[in-house]
């Protein structure tokens, strides 16, 4: 319930590979004693940790990627 803070300060470049634990100390508003290192979310987490330049990043490998498939490689 707290990532979508982080991401409204880290929404371009994200918050960095491995770093959202980081990100979200100053987000947190649970008072349980945890750390939270990783969103419960495999998706969720690539955006946070690589923004949106990540994401049109990874888009942009999906679509031109199958466009050269291996039988246009000499």
């Amino acid at each position: 319930s707290d990532s979508p803070a982080v991401f409204a300060d880290h929404w371009f470049a994200g918050t960095g590979l491995g770093a959202y634990g980081t990100a979200y100390i100053p987000h947190r508003t649970t008072t349980a004693y945890a750390t939270f290192d990783f969103v419960h979310n495999d998706p969720l987490q690539f955006v946070l940790e690589t923004g949106v330049l990540g994401l049109a990043a990874f888009v942009a490998m999906i679509v031109l990627l199958p466009a050269s498939g291996p039988g246009e490689r000499r």
